[in-house]
């Protein structure tokens, strides 16, 4: 390809330079035609190399041609079908804990591998012995699946422990534990953007176990300790605002003359959460229908929790958890109290709900980055039963109130390892006033993962 506007422009233009510069070349013809000649040489030279250059970048263009031939069609940039739904990432967490355990002067029929407050005997003639125990039952082992690229973010959770149900020879040779379900849910929607919805066994709405103890029991005390199976919407006013709708497993537990209760509606909670720099506060209540068959009568149950987890400004390191709880028919809702609290049948069939109040509170202590410590105290109260509707056998079997108080010293090696030592007295007053307590003295390990 000839570009002679861009080659002789140059070529005219050194001409009369070279005469300035070489006069005796203005005097002599033929020396003036040889520079010409050797100029139009390279000129010729200089356009075939450009041709050549022209002719390389075509032979390159046909080839890019051929290779996106050879690679098809460029994919949508948005496919909303099915096959766009990636595989999930699975992410493996819990811990492995082992606890040493000393109960001084234990009685029959209270806890070998925690400190429960309503199994503590309260029967002055109870024998009561030394006993030790280690276990490894806390550990835990969670699966997380997360599916980031599906239409709606989609996550499912699975937990276990080992507190299920203890064979008889549990302890004699293999020290077998059956495993327990805590958590088996699915949340979808956006979350904090939006919205998300629930499903499965979770935490109840009515709970905030945020605002347990930092404490090695397995179950913490005076709060509100349920999960089950629920239905939960949770709509997000702002990242750190959210309401929340749960309709959730009744359960009704009841204790007296009657029968068998019969759940007939399931237990509805309703919330809201505000999350700030400061910590969090959380208020829940519960609605529910607590019936028996026979005699087919039914009474209404309701409940509040307040529950809050601040951070001193003085100590960044530094928590106090603190929560409420109470109402009539919560009972099971209660970790000191549980099944038979929700109410009572008095002799005539009518169903009575049971009046019960819990305070739980705690404080967390960083010393260093490795030390840290906890105290935690707890009560709960619970209002009598009807007189009608019990017996000396019965008062005596039942709680009138209980009280705990915690402490420990944890120091971690290392970020995922707490050795912890705990100590834990319970009290415990039955139906005829009677009270007795319990203490117990753990060292704990716990690897997390």
């Amino acid at each position: 390809m000839r570009r002679p506007s861009r080659l002789r422009a140059p070529i005219l233009m050194a001409a009369p330079v070279l005469g300035v510069a070489h006069p005796a070349l203005a005097d002599d013809p033929a020396a003036i035609e040889a520079l010409r000649a050797t100029i139009a040489a390279q000129q010729r030279s200089l356009e075939a190399q450009a041709a050549l250059l022209e002719q390389q970048r075509q032979a390159i263009a046909a080839l890019d041609r051929k290779l996106d031939a050879l690679a098809g069609p460029d994919p949508a940039p948005s496919d909303p079908t099915p096959a766009a739904f990636a595989g999930p990432g699975l992410k493996v967490a819990g811990y492995v804990q082992t606890d040493a355990l000393y109960f001084p002067k234990a009685r029959t029929g209270e806890a070998e591998d925690l400190l429960l407050p309503r199994l503590i005997n309260t029967t002055s003639a109870a024998a009561s012995r030394d006993r030790s125990r280690l276990s490894a039952r806390a550990s835990r082992l969670s699966l997380e699946a997360r599916w980031p690229t599906a239409p709606v973010p989609l996550r499912a959770v699975v937990e276990f422990d080992f507190f299920g149900q203890a064979p008889a020879t549990a302890q004699a040779q293999t020290n077998g534990y059956e495993p327990r379900l805590r958590q088996a849910y699915v949340e979808l929607g956006p979350g904090r953007d939006a919205w998300s919805l629930t499903l499965g066994q979770t935490w109840s709405a009515f709970a905030d176990p945020e605002s347990y103890g930092p404490f090695y029991n397995a179950s913490p005390f005076g709060a509100v300790f349920v999960r089950q199976a629920q239905i939960r919407y949770t709509r997000w006013l702002d990242p750190d605002t959210r309401l929340f709708v749960s309709v959730e497993n009744p359960q009704g537990e009841i204790a007296g003359a009657g029968g068998e209760a019969f759940d007939t509606w399931p237990d509805l909670v309703v919330g809201g959460r505000i999350d700030r720099g400061w910590g969090h506060v959380q208020v829940s209540g519960l609605l529910r229908a607590i019936q028996e068959s026979p005699p087919d009568d039914r009474a209404l149950g309701w409940g509040l929790m307040l529950s809050s987890v601040l951070r001193p400004g003085f100590a960044s390191d530094d928590r106090l958890r603190a929560q409420v709880s109470g109402g009539r028919g919560v009972g099971r809702y209660i970790s000191d109290l549980g099944a038979g609290f929700d109410g009572v049948v008095e002799t005539d069939g009518a169903v009575r709900t049971r009046p019960v109040l819990a305070l739980s509170a705690n404080y967390q202590h960083a010393w260093s980055p490795r030390w840290r410590s906890a105290l935690g105290l707890s009560a709960v109260e619970v209002d009598a039963p009807p007189s009608s509707a019990v017996t000396t056998a019965t008062l005596a079997e039942d709680v009138r109130g209980t009280r705990v108080i915690t402490a420990n010293l944890v120091f971690s090696p290392v970020t995922a390892l707490d050795l912890a030592a705990e100590i834990t007295l319970g009290e415990k007053e039955d139906g005829l006033g009677r009270r007795a307590r319990a203490r117990l003295y753990r060292l704990s390990s716990r690897l997390s993962f």
